[in-house]
């Protein structure tokens, strides 16, 4: 949801626990995180959106989709096939030894 979000322009708020969060957020360019231990750390990120300005809101706007851009159905499509063809790959090797 979190590549979705940013597609859109929104910024999110989001735990760092999240794959998504970890590859592409960066805090303060194109969202607010939060740590799943942290105490308080879902009301501390909702605080720090809740305090940007218009102007600031804009540019993160902006940083989202740019965080984005050129992640398409066919870029995700070829990854996960080669994975796939790494994962097999492997999983051969594994099993002549």
């Amino acid at each position: 949801v979190p590549i979705e979000a940013f597609a859109s322009g929104c910024p999110v708020v989001g735990s760092r626990a999240a794959q998504s969060m970890e590859v592409y957020g960066r805090e303060g360019a194109n969202g607010w995180f939060y740590g799943p231990s942290e105490d308080q750390g879902l009301e501390r990120a909702l605080e720090r959106a809740l305090a940007m300005t218009t102007t600031e809101l804009r540019q993160m706007s902006q940083h989202c989709r740019e965080t984005v851009e050129g992640i398409t159905a066919e870029v995700c499509a070829g990854q996960f096939c080669a994975a796939l063809d790494m994962a097999v790959k492997n999983g051969s090797r594994s099993k002549a030894r």
